[in-house]
């Protein structure tokens, strides 16, 4: 009896099947790659240029000048900026913080993390009513006048900007600080306008003061950083105080004219 020989059927190495795993393997790797790109990572990019800006790396002091083309760009959250005396930049955090930086400032940005967390509704962090996930955030005001607009902020999180003058601690808010050296007696004068929210002010003599919307400190250190006064009050116009001590070279107020 001869026997046929009868092709068998490798079910596991036909061309359909082989075509059907490699479809469902570039599936795969197309929905890894789509949920990868909605995992946001903490980032600080540049919002907004205006006049001579320039940045400098604090581990490796190296300055760069920001200009028009730099806006969009992320920045190293280790870094100091300084504007000029018609000049302005603004931060933007992943977490919805923005920070505007005004003419004649130096400004240390010296920690910025963040959680990652996914984005489903692409939301712009310019328009977070609150933070995705939480975060810390550390930056100083050596001197010059900044306007801080920030999301409510998770708990756990923490946001500190300190100055010369004091600590200021947020948990959502908008608010406007301001610093000035004396260059002659070295005493620092400024002060805090609260827009909206509420921020915790610690003053460098240890002194914490609780602002409400509406609410301002007027502040004075001297060279030695001993708190010289804190005076609480209604919103103040700190720009024509020392707007012209920032901007135009002019001696900003001593602290007997500002609190005899």
């Amino acid at each position: 009896m001869v026997s046929v020989l009868r092709p068998r059927i490798l079910l596991h190495t036909s061309p359909f099947v082989l075509l059907r795993f490699s479809v469902v393997i570039l599936l795969s790797i197309l929905i890894f790659a789509v949920k990868k790109a909605s995992a946001v990572e903490a980032s600080v990019i540049v919002a907004s240029v205006e006049g001579d800006v320039s940045s400098i790396l604090i581990k490796e002091d190296f300055k760069v000048t920001l200009d028009a083309s730099s806006v969009g760009k992320k920045i190293d959250a280790n870094s100091v900026i300084l504007t000029g005396k018609s000049a302005s930049a603004s931060l933007l955090f992943s977490n919805g913080v923005l920070i505007t930086i005004k003419p004649g400032s130096r400004f240390f940005l010296k920690k910025y993390s963040q959680k990652n967390f996914k984005d489903s509704s692409n939301s712009k962090p310019s328009e977070l009513e609150e933070e995705p996930s939480q975060s810390e955030l550390l930056a100083h005001l050596d001197f010059g006048d900044l306007i801080v607009k920030a999301p409510k902020l998770n708990k756990g999180s923490s946001m500190l900007v300190t100055s010369p003058l004091g600590v200021a601690g947020i948990r959502g808010t908008m608010f406007q600080l301001v610093a000035v050296r004396n260059p002659l007696t070295g005493d620092i004068t400024g002060g805090v306008n609260l827009i909206s929210g509420d921020i915790s002010f610690t003053d460098v003599g240890g002194r914490e003061i609780s602002l409400v919307s509406g609410q301002s400190l007027q502040l004075a250190s001297g060279r030695l950083g001993e708190s010289r006064a804190t005076v609480p009050g209604g919103l103040v116009n700190l720009n024509a105080t020392y707007g012209e001590s920032l901007t135009g070279g002019t001696m900003p107020p001593s602290i007997e004219m500002l609190f005899p």
